[in-house]
């Protein structure tokens, strides 16, 4: 909406304190119309972080950014097999106390498209990859070829299965933007590819040691030749360098669910994490896995507390390895003799003093009750003729 009616300056929302076309920034930025000057610093608190400008990731979340009219010195390879501009996204996290992620953009050397940016949402590094390919696509015009490079893997093999199957979707993190950007590429008359790089290489990092580094340059020569291979290193630290830039930058505020998302989502109403679960937010994606692991953590029986009760059994050298052997059978055939062997594990199994001990019990109650149950003597029966009971005098022989 702020896309298409080309608005930049958040002034232009307010007018005498009152928010223009509310009801479309309600569901955005939760807040409420109360006609006073607090819902016109809320507004721009979160549209702006109190800048006065609108945000990038703001006009990134509701549908689009400024695009470029020209890419400038980036460079153009006219390789057939590539035929597409270079550009280089890297991200990063910071080692600060509470810690961001943010991605940086390199299109070349002092390149008025370069930019570096703060995530919203999750802060990972998955997440930051993937917001730096939506702000490239949004970027660029989607009439010219580009070939992505980006170093993280596990980015590169879901975006290279788009489109992804439902099972696929299912496992997949970060779902809402990966489907972003298929959105954004399928709508690309130009070509979009995404190619692999590695990173740290020159620059004398000690994030590898030395033979990662000797095996990942070998790769690139492999892939990409001497020539392209040393380009395509200068471009990944270019980003590497942009991306080392988003401590400069204010937090960022963006509303947690968007039309991207699963349509149904689940929300934890914990305010801190908690011994039972850790959940907090939002979840609207890999539902089965996140159930499960909530379950299993929540649910698992703690065992510690039985060391001691199942001390001498285990150590016991009478318990032969066929008993453990049993036990641990995932034959059907073998349950009954499971059954057995816990039994007697916990001393359950119905030996002669224990039944003795509840026909006795029976008794006493039988004569200071008035009533007349046999449970343990009798067995009864309804007879299919008469429909009446009949007591089978089937008295337990007590060997």
């Amino acid at each position: 909406m702020l896309e298409k009616s080309d608005v930049c300056d958040v002034n232009k929302l307010i007018h005498n304190t009152t928010t223009i076309g509310l009801v479309h920034f309600q569901a955005l930025l939760n807040a409420k119309n109360n006609q006073q000057a607090s819902n016109h610093k809320k507004v721009k608190s979160n549209l702006t972080a109190d800048m006065g400008v609108i945000l990038p990731h703001i006009t990134m979340h509701v549908g689009g950014a400024k695009r470029a009219s020209d890419l400038f010195n980036c460079y153009f390879d006219p390789d057939p097999s590539y035929n597409a501009y270079e550009i280089f996204v890297d991200e990063t996290i910071t080692s600060s106390a509470k810690a961001e992620s943010g991605y940086g953009i390199y299109y070349g050397h002092a390149n008025p498209c370069n930019s570096y940016y703060k995530v919203y949402g999750n802060n990972s590094l998955q997440n930051a990859t993937l917001q730096g390919i939506e702000k490239v696509l949004k970027t660029v015009d989607h009439t010219v070829n580009v070939c992505i490079y980006i170093d993280r893997e596990s980015v590169l093999k879901v975006l290279n299965k788009l489109p992804l199957t439902p099972q696929e979707e299912h496992h997949t993190t970060e779902l809402n933007m990966v489907k972003r950007i298929m959105h954004l590429v399928n709508k690309r008359q130009g070509t979009t590819k995404f190619r692999q790089v590695y990173s740290h290489l020159k620059d004398g990092s000690e994030a590898k040691n030395t033979d990662t580094i000797a095996k990942h340059n070998t790769l690139m020569l492999e892939m990409y030749g001497e020539e392209r291979a040393n380009r395509l290193i200068k471009g990944n630290q270019g980003a590497d360098i942009l991306a080392g830039k988003i401590s400069q930058l204010p937090p960022v505020l963006a509303p947690p669910i968007n039309k991207w998302h699963n349509e149904f989502v689940m929300k934890s109403t914990r305010l801190k994490c908690t011994e039972c679960g850790s959940m907090l937010g939002y979840v609207s994606e890999q539902y089965r896995d996140h159930i499960k692991a909530q379950i299993r953590s929540e649910y698992k029986y703690d065992y510690t507390h039985d060391k001691e009760r199942y001390a001498d059994w285990m150590n016991s050298d009478k318990v032969s390895q066929h008993s453990w052997n049993l036990l641990k059978s995932l034959d059907h055939k073998h349950e009954k003799y499971k059954n057995h062997m816990l039994k007697m594990l916990h001393d359950a199994l119905p030996t002669k003093s224990k039944i003795i001990r509840h026909i006795d019990k029976e008794k006493e109650v039988n004569l200071s009750k008035g009533t007349v149950k046999y449970l343990w003597y009798f067995k009864i029966v309804y007879s299919g003729n008469t429909g009446k009971p009949e007591i089978l005098a089937r008295i337990f022989r007590i060997l």
